[in-house]
Order: C-alpha cells, then sequence, then structure tokens
C-alpha cells in the first residue's frame, strides 16, 4: 500500500494492527518505499501513525536520505525534517542528507536542509565536506 500510494489503505492497515516499521525482503520499510515513490501523503499518514522516522535500509539510508537524492521531494523532505527526521545521520559511506543533495544538485533540498539546521560541516567517510562535493 506504502509504495503505491494507498495513503487511505495504510492507515487502515495500521489501525487494523500492522506494523509500519516492518521491512520487506530487500530490507526496505513502508516510510522508504512511499518516499522512493514521491507519495507524500502516504509519507505523511505513515508518520502519523508511528513510523520511525530514521529506520535505515541495508546502505544505511533513511527515508531523508532517499528523498534528499530524488527530483521533486522538497515536500517530503520538508515533513520529515518538521516531524524530526535526524538531519545529520549518517548512511554506510558517512554521507548526510545535505551531501546527497548537493551531490544531486537538488538546490531547493539542500536550501531548506540548511535551513533546518543540517550541518554544513559534516565530513563523509573519505573526508568530503558538502562544500567540497559542491565544486
Amino acid at each position: 500500500a506504502a509504495e503505491n500510494g494507498y495513503h487511505e489503505a495504510v492507515k487502515t492497515l495500521v489501525v487494523k494492527g500492522a506494523n509500519p516499521n516492518t521491512k520487506n525482503k530487500h530490507g526496505q520499510f513502508a516510510l522508504h518505499l512511499a518516499t522512493l515513490n514521491k507519495h507524500s501523503n502516504t509519507v505523511q499518514a505513515l508518520i502519523e501513525n508511528g513510523s520511525d522516522l530514521d529506520v535505515t535500509d541495508p546502505g544505511g539510508s533513511t527515508a531523508l536520505h532517499l528523498a534528499a537524492t530524488e527530483e521533486g521531494t522538497k515536500n517530503i523532505v520538508d515533513v520529515l525534517t518538521t516531524k524530526g527526521a535526524t538531519l545529520d545521520q549518517e548512511n554506510r559511506e558517512g554521507y548526510t542528507a545535505l551531501h546527497l543533495a548537493v551531490e544531486k544538485c537538488h538546490v531547493e533540498i539542500v536550501e531548506l536542509l540548511i535551513e533546518r539546521g543540517a550541518s554544513v560541516n559534516a565530513v563523509t567517510h573519505k573526508g568530503r565536506t558538502a562544500l567540497g562535493l559542491a565544486v
């Protein structure tokens, strides 16, 4: 339901006892699937019904990391950061959402993450800052 954007079905399933923090066989959570498929209403429904904002996929990415890499997800980044997603959580390579947004040239997301308090000085495992990735 989350992957396909059926936010009303997501709400119903959770009310009936479905765990929003269960992962699929690929190690992805409903919040990751809704984010990757740009279903902002479903992301909102999952958060309102107990989804952990900072669960990670096998690559160590949170929904915020995934949203930062996708075009057209500023509204999802807004929801995730407003609801308390950890801004400077690192994935397995030490990248934060800001690093990923810079690397993908998603200027609006970069601006929003900085406005919300993302560290501009965070360093990846290879010693790169967001500024270093931008040049």
